[in-house]
């Protein structure tokens, strides 16, 4: 029988899930939506785009990392692409810009956060079973289980 594991989250880490749900689910789309109001969506879109740079330089200066050159020129590649989807012509305002690129920093704020969480070590199928769990859809999660055990039946009749 499979070892049951808790879902319990230690109280000492509310506080960071917490920040991190409000960066990433509820700021992020927040500040991107109303810097609609001031600039064209593309234009406010693209800007958004630059937190997979900010997501580099902060874990540079907060979490210590040591970037690939890969990555380093995956940032290059970032932000030569936003230069060329950048419209110098479309309407922009400081205060549109100020909140699209604010949404890239929050969102840059949450991937710096999921990637320094301690507790990480869930696999994406075990995030879809709690997550199925949660939700009550236990047909699915059968569904999903008889699946992955037909597929590693049939590797090992493979080998």
């Amino acid at each position: 029988m499979a070892q049951q594991k808790a879902l319990k989250v230690p109280v000492r880490e509310l506080p960071t899930i917490a920040l991190a749900a409000l960066l990433g689910c509820c700021l992020t789309p927040v500040l991107l939506y109303c810097s609609y109001d001031f600039i064209d969506s593309g234009t406010a879109t693209v800007l958004h785009f630059v937190y997979p740079a900010l997501v580099v330089v902060g874990g540079i200066l907060f979490l210590k990392q040591r970037p690939a050159l890969g990555t380093l020129l995956s940032v290059l590649v970032c932000v030569g692409g936003i230069a060329l989807f950048f419209d110098p012509n479309a309407a922009m305002t400081a205060e549109g810009s100020a909140l699209a690129l604010l949404s890239g920093l929050t969102f840059a704020g949450y991937v710096l956060m999921l990637s320094a969480f301690p507790n990480r070590k869930a696999t994406g199928f075990e995030a879809l079973m709690g997550y199925l769990y949660l939700k009550g859809d236990y047909e699915r999660m059968t569904d999903l289980i008889k699946l992955g055990l037909a597929r590693l039946e049939e590797q090992k009749g493979a080998k």
